[in-house]
């Protein structure tokens, strides 16, 4: 079976859930950039960022470069910014155009909850299986939290590829 791992993180939260992900399951590994980049630290950071999403502008990214038919599922992961899914992560949705594909969903998030954000982007995956998602809070949390979540995930997507 052939996997792939997509995430976008701007602060390195999702990422870490990411390569967790790719370790666990032997997944290539696809980090969606953005042409214009946001400051990683600081006030701008959120101002930036959050005036993107609040717009729902849609970021220019670079392209994947593969065909995404070539995969047998795809694990999407995603920060939450302003309760949803990034749109740098809804750009890659609309330049891949994935159809027919068993697609597992993971964030990582600031407050108490993912809000709608898993759920907002499975709407954007119409025409594909979501089977599985889960999230994570990340910020603010001490080591130990952070190894829990780490293994959490990779247990999470060990039991999906081995369906």
């Amino acid at each position: 079976m052939k996997i792939l791992v997509v995430f976008y993180s701007l602060s390195g939260n999702t990422k870490k859930l990411a390569e967790a992900v790719a370790k666990a399951v032997g997944g290539e590994v696809f980090e969606i950039e953005t042409k214009i980049k946001f400051p990683k630290i600081g006030f701008l950071k959120y101002l930036d960022a959050g005036w993107q999403a609040c717009r729902k502008e849609l970021p220019v990214i670079a392209p994947f470069g593969k065909d995404i038919n070539d995969y047998d599922l795809i694990f999407l992961g995603t920060p939450v910014w302003g309760d949803n899914f990034v749109p740098a992560v809804k750009s890659f949705v609309k330049q891949t155009a994935p159809k027919n594909k068993k697609i597992a969903l993971f964030c990582a998030h600031g407050g108490d909850a993912a809000g709608q954000s898993l759920a907002n982007l499975e709407k954007e995956l119409t025409g594909n299986h979501v089977i599985a998602k889960i999230d994570f809070k990340m910020d603010s949390i001490s080591e130990a939290q952070l190894a829990e979540n780490l293994k959490k995930i990779s247990d999470w997507a060990k039991t999906i590829a081995d369906k």
